[in-house]
């Protein structure tokens, strides 16, 4: 059952610090894990190809607003913002595996106000949501099972790179959602994590009948310490042209997968967040 859990946060202690890097989640959330079971924690972070899990990067302000066309920025903190205590703030984190909700939801259902520390910085966790519905922009839950029956033959799809995203192939940093490339990822962690395969054939016909319809994309490069990835941010619009009902019903099951999968590389460590924008 994949899960994705929003943790509203204040800031206890910046220590002078204005960086929290993705490493220092990416730590964080291991650290959570070992609380629970230093078993899982290990399994985990050993663990071969894609992950069970994402981090988002650390987001400023209450909530993330974002318009259809472009991200908001005004949660992102920029370089002259500095880290004040008090400060409400926000990460998010996808589970993929079963075994590892219980685990990580420990931390919280036995202290009422636990504490987190990302490098320097000391947050304190005031709101842990995994609830779904309208009013859940980021967080939510669902099964595997539901996810397949309820995705529907629709022809076309937008979806929404929140955090720099960009596609490792070779030696190279591929900056534009390929449509091939999108699905490949998803297709991956379905088949890891789901227990309902979906043919591997299907990235050719991928390649073949969905195409990139419309974009409004822009390049953000992606900040850990001294490290830049560059990547790209936005929405795109893809079209399918096969109308087989059952190749219409998986990309769509993928898109919605998305959400929970993140997209591209470094998903771990705040890349790739993803969600897919319903068109009324």
């Amino acid at each position: 059952m994949p899960y994705a859990i929003t943790l509203k946060c204040y800031i206890k202690s910046s220590k002078g610090s204005d960086d929290v890097r993705g490493d220092h989640l990416h730590a964080a959330f291991f650290n959570i894990l070992s609380e629970g079971s230093e078993e899982i924690s290990r399994k985990l972070h050993s663990e071969e190809g894609r992950k069970a899990f994402t981090v988002s990067p650390l987001f400023y302000k209450g909530s993330m607003v974002f318009s259809l066309s472009s991200l908001d920025k005004k949660d992102l903190k920029t370089k002259d913002q500095q880290l004040r205590d008090g400060d409400q703030v926000w990460f998010r984190v996808t589970l993929l595996d079963d075994s590892v909700f219980p685990v990580f939801s420990l931390r919280f259902l036995e202290n009422p106000n636990p504490e987190i520390r990302l490098g320097l910085v000391e947050l304190l966790v005031r709101e842990v949501k995994v609830t779904t519905g309208k009013e859940a922009q980021w967080n939510g839950f669902s099964n595997y099972k539901k996810l397949y029956e309820s995705a529907e033959p629709l022809d076309e799809m937008t979806l929404q790179f929140a955090t720099p995203t960009s596609f490792k192939q070779g030696d190279k940093n591929t900056l534009f959602p390929i449509p091939e490339l999108v699905f490949k990822g998803y297709i991956v962690k379905w088949n890891k994590y789901s227990g309902i395969t979906i043919d591997d054939s299907l990235i050719n016909h991928i390649e073949d009948s969905v195409i990139l319809s419309q974009y409004d994309l822009k390049t953000l490069p992606f900040l850990e310490g001294k490290t830049i990835t560059p990547g790209f941010v936005g929405t795109c619009r893809f079209k399918i042209k096969n109308r087989d009902k059952e190749f219409l019903k998986i990309i769509n099951l993928l898109a919605d997968f998305s959400f929970f999968a993140g997209t591209g590389k470094k998903t771990t460590h705040g890349m790739g967040m993803t969600r897919r924008i319903i068109n009324h």
